[in-house]
């Protein structure tokens, strides 16, 4: 089992790994989003006052202060949907985010972003959100078809749902 905690401040990064944290995750809003998109649409499900990082040199910092520990960051783009526009821009940003910091994989919840990252043969990994819908074995066997490396289990699954799905599935 890993602690993955949520970070929003590069000053958290040493007391969440003090306190136990194996990973971390963040999410990221840019003007650009917030030009294009407004405050209505956001890149994950916190809205962009919210547990983001806008600052780009703040998230190549989390990812450094991380990695020199041996510690994974890992970026929420986890909306349950996006429009083709948006679709087209999280390409772009995911593009920059994996070569400009290095963060370790995307955690996805929208299948058509899904796919699209899958294409893309990126060097950081996919993560299926929460929000993934992934409540079988065929559907853990689909995600990882798609290229998807981790399952984060919906959190409505309760412990022997979870045994089944995971003793069903072989992973």
């Amino acid at each position: 089992m890993h602690i993955v905690a949520p970070v929003s401040s590069t000053s958290e990064v040493e007391m969440l790994l003090h306190h136990g944290a194996d990973e971390l995750y963040c999410g990221l809003t840019t003007p650009e989003w917030e030009t294009r998109f407004g405050h209505h649409l956001w890149m994950n499900r916190r809205s962009s006052s919210q547990a983001n990082f806008s600052s780009w040199q703040d998230i190549e910092e989390v990812v450094s202060l991380a990695h020199r520990q041996g510690v994974a960051v890992h970026m929420a783009l986890n909306a349950p949907s996006y429009t083709d526009d948006a679709l087209a821009f999280l390409l772009q940003l995911c593009r920059r985010v994996v070569e400009k910091t290095g963060i370790d994989s995307i955690i996805v919840s929208d299948l058509n972003l899904l796919v699209r990252l899958a294409g893309e043969a990126l060097p950081a990994r996919i993560h299926l959100s929460s929000l993934g819908s992934c409540f079988n074995a065929r559907s853990v066997d689909f995600y990882h078809s798609l290229g998807v490396r981790r399952i984060i289990l919906p959190r409505q699954l309760g412990l022997s749902d979870i045994r089944r799905v995971v003793a069903a599935s072989g992973s």
